[in-house]
């Protein structure tokens, strides 16, 4: 099949894991299966893995991670020039 689904987590520069979905309708929704292949890297127990968190508009730590993470913000060299 042309352009058939995968999955592919990068884990160094040479490579990662691969996985092709071989049928969509049994494919995990959202995040799930991208978050059980690093909780198995990590030996993460199950529930933590399947615990979903929640994003909050507003949220007080998004300006402070903004101003630390500025000096590394490469995206602003795509808003220059």
């Amino acid at each position: 099949m042309k352009e058939m689904p995968y999955f592919h987590v990068w884990f160094t520069l040479d490579g990662g894991l691969g996985h092709v979905v071989e049928d969509e309708r049994k494919w995990p929704k959202g995040d799930l299966f991208a978050r059980e292949v690093v909780g198995g890297m990590v030996d993460a127990d199950p529930a933590v893995i399947k615990r979903q968190g929640k994003w909050h508009r507003n949220d007080a730590r998004v300006g402070g991670f903004r101003k630390d993470w500025t000096q590394w913000d490469w995206t602003k060299v795509l808003m220059e020039g």
